[in-house]
């Protein structure tokens, strides 16, 4: 199956380019040692998050984690899901700053633009190696994703398959049954592509930024500036949200439209909409959030344009650099 998928992606992203083989080669310095010591920490680091999302989700023990099975899941995994999610995309940014500076320190970035359209597959494969390396990361975010999707297939069959016709009975505007599931369906398959279109983006951004910026210091400082625009973006629109949702905000429609809209697109990767009981309070409360994953499914096809985009203007800067 991996070879399969693999086989589909272009020639300088696959496993067995023999560019991005050597951009994986140059970038593994730790020892095997390191490496089981590295996943271990990763393992106690989300087991104490998966903890601390069950002790909030509980308010510490004194109440059920949610109304449903479904609910409860949503509820223990969403904040650990956040914090692993912002943390990626800040190391995906960091890791492209660093790209080129890197392979100058280990005298590998002359050797790579020496082959055919060098700076061009380099750079591509230096942007395909990230998702290599962080590919546990990523698939474990998709793995949550996964789960939350199964149970928005099981709410389906509840109240003998009638759920979805009830969530949208006195939403505006007011949609069929199978208008319903279509823009279900792309709610969901939004929410299997932003993690990697964000992450493409993110990656993207930080390669241009490396081949224009060659001083440390500036390119630190973009990098810190960039953490705090990422942290402050998703903790206020967060906080915003919550306020709105438990009624201690009160928001023009288009404004709470937009604020929804905003944090599924920047903020969590449509998390909050991947529960149907969540999603469907916010179709009640609404008008139009129906719509909004389709809205988000537009958005991860912009992503993906603008991280070609980036790349070829990161090639260009980098022809013209060097």
């Amino acid at each position: 199956m991996f070879k399969y998928l693999t086989g589909q992606l272009p020639p300088w992203a696959r496993p067995d380019h023999p560019l991005l083989q050597y951009q994986l080669r140059s970038n593994r310095s730790d020892s095997r040692q390191a490496r089981l010591f590295r996943a271990f920490g990763v393992i106690v680091i989300v087991a104490l998050l998966v903890g601390g999302g069950y002790l909030y989700a509980t308010n510490f023990l004194q109440d059920p984690a949610g109304s449903n099975l479904t609910d409860s899941i949503w509820r223990v995994l969403f904040f650990p899901a956040l914090i692993i999610q912002v943390i990626l995309r800040i190391v995906a940014f960091s890791v492209g700053v660093g790209s080129i500076a890197q392979n100058r320190r280990n005298q590998t970035w002359d050797n790579m633009r020496a082959t055919e359209k060098g700076a061009e597959i380099a750079l591509r494969t230096r942007w395909a190696a990230v998702f290599y390396q962080m590919r546990g990361v990523i698939g474990g975010v998709l793995f949550v994703r996964l789960i939350l999707i199964i149970g928005i297939l099981y709410d389906l069959t509840a109240f003998r398959g009638g759920y979805l016709d009830m969530l949208t009975a006195n939403i505006i505007p007011e949609i069929p049954v199978s208008i319903g599931v279509l823009l279900l369906s792309a709610l969901m398959t939004a929410g299997m592509l932003l993690p990697l279109t964000g992450l493409g983006v993110d990656m993207a951004l930080g390669l241009l930024i490396s081949t224009a910026i060659r001083q440390r210091t500036y390119a630190g400082l973009i990098q810190a500036l960039y953490v705090v625009i990422r942290v402050a973006l998703v903790v206020g629109l967060l906080y915003v949200l919550t306020q709105f949702i438990q009624g201690e905000l009160q928001l023009q429609d288009w404004l709470a439209w937009l604020l929804v809209s905003g944090f599924t697109a920047f903020g969590d990767w449509g998390l909050i909409l991947m529960q149907l009981g969540s999603a469907g309070e916010l179709w009640a409360i609404i008008p139009f959030a129906v719509v909004i994953g389709l809205v988000l499914l537009v958005f991860a096809l912009i992503q993906a344009i603008l991280t070609d985009v980036l790349l070829n203007l990161a090639v260009k800067v980098a022809e013209r650099r060097e």
